[in-house]
């Protein structure tokens, strides 16, 4: 731990009045840091350092960003540029994009780096939309094909936001935009604590950035237990870090949320035993009348949802753990059917996910086990943050329910949750693209109450904003979510 230098008085007062005098510049970002313990905050646009600020325990110190004069400043909000026209009016963004941007990514940032909102647009017209934003000021990030992006300001006053886009045949592809989200890293170091770095986007002036409160952990490694895969982990991956990684011949992508890194879609292995929605078997939805689908329509379901497995088979045991307790088989960071380095989630890493996003918005929820081994916990408003922007069904859940309708999620991490639905040992299956379930590695106990074999799972609905647990028999086909060692 370092010791806290204290300065005379005249020392102070220059220090404040060169502050001031420096404070005049409009090309400086005053970034604000509390802190836990004593630690360094190191600002970089691409990989070159441009600041660094000590900062105190218990002390509010602030880092210089020197904005370069060569970066293109951000766009004027309302202004047409060629080939984007933006036009903003109450709640509703309107953006006309040049074909040439092709598959379009389109994000919504606060100040600071936090992604607030996600979406694609694939040469096509699309909208995303969240219902409650908080007043104040955005960057809305376009990154096309080829190089084209736009990134722009503007204030919003609070309440839903929807952002609706067309393409169009006119205007060139040019690059409007170099300074987009991701170019500054803001990392904040410490001596036997492990870092912590985010995007940030400089707002130049005085009293623009809001204070960054940081609370850095002791670099401990991640956490495991020995018993039933009841393990959390941390990988030491970057909050916000989209990435990849290759399993049997596909490629999946992932996300780093937090301090895990995890699957960002469905596992779609063909491992024996497996099934894709539909496959052999009737497709029910909603209390409907089963139904066959085509081949196609099954191979359809796979690309889209990921294959479904038992918990034995998702776990990459015997079939018969289907049938028995399997713990003295159970590994604290269990691989299963996941890659090498990766591992079938426990009930705690979940559990980590929940209360990393409830915490993040102001969400809540509750712990509800019913043997109280410390974990279980049930988010009421996650869901919304997980689940895919599209891809959950808008039709009535059931046809005793008719005035109940799906929706889908904000999808504010990049997780992209999907509802693969549910296969039962019959050979049928309900559910595609009403609920999500998906395995974890933790058993749930016999018991004389229980005396059916279950283990934990995890659970989102179309028409919720939940994600809770749930304790299928082991039979039961689910989806596969991986997370990094």
């Amino acid at each position: 731990m370092k010791k806290i230098k204290f300065f005379s008085l005249a020392v102070a007062l220059a220090a404040l009045f060169a502050a001031n005098a420096f404070a005049q510049g409009n090309d400086t970002a005053y970034v604000p840091f509390t802190v836990n313990v004593d630690a360094t905050a190191t600002a970089k646009l691409g990989n070159a350092v441009k600041a660094t600020q000590a900062l105190r325990a218990g002390y509010t110190d602030t880092l210089h960003i020197i904005v370069d004069a060569e970066i293109t400043p951000t766009a004027r909000p309302g202004i047409a540029q060629n080939p984007v026209v933006m036009h903003n009016s109450r709640g509703k963004i309107s953006l006309e994009l040049s074909r040439a941007f092709g598959s379009t990514d389109i994000a919504l940032y606060s100040l600071n780096g936090k992604q607030i909102m996600h979406g694609k647009a694939a040469a096509s017209d699309a909208s995303i939309s969240h219902r409650d934003i908080k007043t104040g000021v955005y960057l809305l990030s376009v990154k096309g094909a080829g190089g084209n992006a736009f990134t722009t300001r503007f204030a919003h006053s609070g309440g839903g936001l929807n952002i609706n886009v067309a393409f169009s045949n006119g205007g060139s592809a040019s690059l409007l935009e170099r300074t987009i989200p991701g170019n500054w890293t803001i990392t904040v170091s410490a001596e036997g604590y492990l870092d912590t770095s985010y995007a940030f986007i400089p707002e130049t002036g005085i009293g623009n950035t809001p204070v960054q409160v940081i609370t850095l952990r002791q670099d401990g490694g991640s956490s495991s237990s020995s018993d039933d895969g009841g393990s959390s982990s941390s990988s030491g991956c970057v909050h916000g870090t989209e990435g990849s990684v290759p399993h049997e011949g596909k490629t999946y992508k992932t996300i780093c949320i937090g301090e895990q890194n995890w699957f960002a879609e469905n596992l779609n292995y063909e491992a024996s035993g497996s099934k894709c929605s539909g496959e052999g078997g009737l497709s029910f939805y909603g209390g409907g009348p089963g139904v066959t689908i085509t081949d196609e329509e099954v191979q359809t379901n796979c690309e889209k949802y990921g294959r479904l497995y038992t918990w034995a088979t998702a776990m990459a045991l015997d079939p018969s753990c289907n049938s028995a307790s399997c713990a003295g088989d159970i590994e604290p960071k269990h691989q299963g059917v996941c890659p090498d380095g990766w591992h079938l989630p426990s009930m705690p890493d979940w559990d980590e996910l929940l209360h990393f996003v409830d915490d993040e918005n102001d969400g809540d929820g509750d712990v509800y086990n019913s043997d109280e081994d410390g974990y279980g916990y049930d988010s009421n408003t996650a869901g919304d943050h997980l689940k895919a922007a599209s891809g959950w069904t808008d039709r009535p859940i059931n046809q005793q329910q008719p005035d109940r309708f799906g929706y889908n999620g904000y999808d504010t991490y990049g997780f992209t949750a999907l509802p693969g639905g549910q296969g039962f040992v019959n050979g049928n299956f309900n559910y595609e693209g009403i609920y999500a379930y998906w395995w974890t590695a933790t058993e749930w106990p016999i018991s004389a109450s229980w005396p059916v074999p279950r283990a934990y799972s995890r659970l989102m609905y179309t028409n919720d904003h939940i994600a809770f647990w749930h304790n299928p028999t082991k039979v039961e086909f689910l989806s596969v979510r991986c997370v990094q060692n």
